[in-house]
């Protein structure tokens, strides 16, 4: 389902309630280095982007396919592909430690569904794509997307022997649509997070990225993917609008 009811340990963080729960057959998250003078562009003048070393920011891409009946019974399974900004967390807020907090910067789909309750319920920078395709790999740890635009990244897994765990992360996001929003995020799953360098892939010109110059991207950062066979369940909490 994709609004939670169940009463339960996760059902509100502070004075935030859950409004979303998503169930996820396969969550590939690639960070990589960018230099901060090609990130900060897209973020909002509000928040401060993560800095590795001077001048680097992070930026992550995510490939997520989602497990079908979220909406009703018989809707399909459907994709997301997303880019974030990686910016400081607000410490300030009553909530498990924040593992990161991110900024959306794009969002695409091929469900209408997913796109009309990102846009009405956390804000979120949605394009549906009809077109979109996601090609994992046979053992989840790497994954290909592509639209009728052409190819949009190649992800790969640069751990030959990669360590799968049971993990719960605490996020924040905000996004910056219809003025600045906040909001928590929960993740829960079976994953491999690793920073083993290597050639985990790349990136080609597309209008996903919204005009960035992707020759400032460096090397991956971190890769987190998931045990293969596993789901994983994500959940966002209601959101605060911190500027209209």
């Amino acid at each position: 389902m994709s609004t939670a009811t169940q009463p339960d340990r996760f059902a509100r963080v502070g004075d935030d309630p859950l409004v979303i729960e998503w169930h996820v057959q396969k969550h590939i998250m690639f960070t990589w280095e960018i230099d901060i003078e090609a990130l900060d562009p897209f973020v909002p003048d509000e928040l401060t982007a993560v800095e590795v070393r001077p001048g680097i920011g992070l930026f992550s891409v995510a490939t997520l396919l989602y497990q079908p009946n979220q909406f009703r019974p018989g809707s399909p399974p459907f994709l997301e592909l997303v880019s974030v900004a990686h910016v400081q967390a607000d410490l300030s807020v009553k909530m498990p430690m924040s593992r990161f907090a991110m900024h959306a910067i794009s969002v695409y789909s091929d469900s209408p569904d997913f796109i009309d309750q990102e846009a009405e319920k956390l804000f979120t920078p949605t394009t549906l794509d009809p077109s979109l395709t996601l090609t994992f790999t046979e053992n989840w740890d790497g994954v290909d997307a592509a639209d009728q635009d052409g190819p949009i990244i190649s992800f790969r897994n640069t751990n030959p022997n990669p360590v799968y765990t049971p993990d719960e992360l605490w996020g924040q996001h905000y996004n910056d649509t219809h003025g600045l929003h906040f909001g928590v995020w929960e993740w829960d799953g079976v994953k491999c997070e690793h920073m083993q360098r290597g050639n985990a892939g790349k990136f080609f010109p597309h209008p996903f990225f919204k005009g960035m110059d992707l020759s400032r991207l460096h090397g991956c950062y971190r890769q987190m993917i998931p045990k293969p066979g596993s789901t994983a369940v994500e959940r966002f909490y209601k959101t605060r609008q911190l500027r209209r």
